[in-house]
């Protein structure tokens, strides 16, 4: 995002509203990595099941 790398499966409200630019770069292969880390993964409002 913005020239940067953008590790989270989600994007954020606040982060669109901010304008900017999102790139994807897409190949022939899936990216099994991309958005597993705890941190980089969507949280939910109601629970947490971890």
């Amino acid at each position: 995002m913005n020239g940067k790398p953008y590790s989270r499966s989600y994007i954020l409200y606040q982060d669109i509203m901010k304008g900017g630019k999102l790139t994807f770069y897409m190949g022939d292969k899936p990216n099994y990595d991309f958005g597993t880390a705890k941190e980089d993964r969507p949280v939910s409002l109601i629970f947490d099941r971890e």
